[in-house]
């Protein structure tokens, strides 16, 4: 079976212009094939050296050597010339004509070369990022996750203000001191494993009321939530405005997202100290065991689960010794079966197709941002949105709070984004609106990229900043000439 090498696809994969299954093969094929190894060390060795050339004219005996080099090349071919050469008066004109020439074609040919080996003109896809479509598939992840608060602001409706929550929380603040513990670390583990699946066993109707008090001015939102298991939980805003429709989350979406899985809780137990603490608290009357999440001796959040089901009843959380959001059930009915007969619409989010986690590097590779971690939040699912424009999508978590990344090539359409305030972050123009989800917008060396968190501001904003934020990184005058010179070339074989 004959063996055969890569050749002109290396400096493809050299430049970026393999993508997909394509550079995959290619680099599976380098792993295993040493001529093909030595010849890519070659050619990057070589871009290395024509990226590190300065701009220069040509020299001043360019045409002299031209000449020389044509002459001998003259002579070469043709042995009689010398025996019928004519006189160097007439022979002069000829030669200096023909090196007028040639020079003239080199120039022109390097001066082509030059304008066309620029970076490519990302300014000419301008991107308008559909927010409302990331928001809705970010609500449709998070919607059923038992240890999250539901992204109110996308379930039902624009949160109001509601200058009583504060006077209401005063007069029964929280301590934000760690407590001192009532159990183990493993009894911690086992009631917020019993809240994890305990959807799967219980079918509930209730009131959940979700207050936020991070984002300026105190805001509060009530929801009538209906839950089946298997079937999945409608959401409907308390008094809501004539018009307005409830809001279906379908608990498919939430297994898929690892929601309904383990995976959730894994992340907290790795980026949280867990303990009980207190198993004598009561939620509505009913009896419950409050766990504790802490992080370098300050607490991030509690949670209240119920001791009879495990549902989770209440859940707050701390940033800088305070409660910044709190959701807890004011009216609950639980039962063993239910059945949810007329279903709201759906959230409206892209369909998408799965990436396995360990393509993460390759993607990475390929211009993609999707580390392993943001700072304490890890990747846990990577897709691809099936939308007419190629775009990437990466969800990270620390159990506590969720983050999905959005990315798009292109540049970012200013003006385009109602709504959103803009911010500078790292140097760079960032349009943010807060609240639950806080979305993040901004465009970086030619990649239009939207963060959707329910993560507290102070964290929301550290994730934004850890990723990239840069304009065009400039080509070096060797570089660009390369580029150029390869994409005439292909240019001319396309042509034949």
């Amino acid at each position: 079976m004959t063996h055969v090498h890569l050749h002109h696809k290396i400096s493809a994969l050299v430049d970026g212009e393999l993508h997909g299954s394509a550079r995959y093969r290619a680099l599976h094929h380098i792993g295993r094939c040493e001529g093909c190894r030595q010849e890519l060390e070659a050619t990057l060795a070589l871009k290395r050296r024509m990226s590190g050339l300065s701009d220069v004219e040509p020299s001043a005996d360019l045409f002299a050597s031209l000449d020389s080099a044509t002459v001998a090349g003259r002579r070469s071919r043709c042995p009689r010339a010398s025996q019928a050469r004519p006189p160097r008066a007439v022979l002069r004109p000829i030669v200096r004509r023909a090196l007028v020439g040639a020079g003239s074609l080199t120039v022109a040919v390097l001066s082509l070369a030059y304008a066309v080996g620029g970076p490519a003109d990302v300014t000419a896809t301008r991107v308008t990022p559909p927010v409302d479509e990331y928001m809705a598939d970010f609500a449709g992840d998070t919607g059923l996750a038992p240890l999250a608060d539901p992204a109110a602001d996308v379930l039902a409706a624009d949160p109001e203000p509601a200058a009583q929550v504060l006077s209401r929380l005063g007069s029964t603040t929280p301590d934000a001191r760690p407590t001192g513990s009532t159990g183990t670390e493993a009894r911690a583990e086992r009631v917020l494993r019993r809240a994890m699946s305990a959807p799967d066993r219980f079918a509930y109707t209730g009131v959940r009321e979700v207050d936020s008090f991070d984002a300026g001015a105190p805001t509060m939102l009530r929801l009538l939530v209906h839950h089946a298991p298997r079937q999945g939980t409608s959401f409907a805003v308390v008094d809501r405005p004539a018009g307005a429709t409830a809001t279906f989350v379908a608990q498919s979406e939430a297994v898929a997202s690892g929601g309904l899985t383990s995976e959730p809780l894994q992340q907290l137990e790795r980026a949280y100290d867990l303990s009980v603490a207190s198993s004598s608290a009561s939620v509505l009357g009913r009896p419950a065991t409050i766990v504790e999440a802490s992080r370098g001796g300050a607490v991030a959040a509690r949670f209240w689960i119920d001791n009879e089901t495990g549902l989770l009843l209440r859940r707050q959380m701390y940033a800088g010794g305070r409660v910044v959001r709190s959701s807890s059930f004011t009216r609950l009915k639980v039962s063993r079966v239910g059945f949810l007969p007329h279903l709201p619409p759906e959230l409206e989010a892209p369909s998408t197709t799965e990436l396995a986690k360990a393509s993460a590097p390759l993607l990475g590779d390929d211009g993609w941002t999707c580390p392993p971690r943001l700072g304490r939040f890890a990747l846990t699912r990577l897709d691809r949105l099936e939308t007419d424009a190629d775009v990437m999508s990466a969800s990270y978590s620390d159990g506590l709070s969720n983050v999905s990344v959005f990315e798009q090539r292109g540049s970012l359409r200013s003006g385009a984004i109602p709504g959103l305030t803009r911010r500078t972050v790292r140097g760079t123009p960032v349009y943010v609106s807060l609240g639950l989800p806080t979305v993040a917008v901004w465009g970086s060396a030619g990649t239009v990229y939207t963060v959707v968190t329910d993560a507290p501001d102070e964290t929301a904003t550290a994730v934004v900043a850890d990723l990239p934020h840069a304009g065009p990184a400039p080509v070096g005058a060797g570089e660009r000439l390369a580029t150029g010179l390869k994409r005439l070339a292909g240019t001319l074989d396309s042509a034949r």
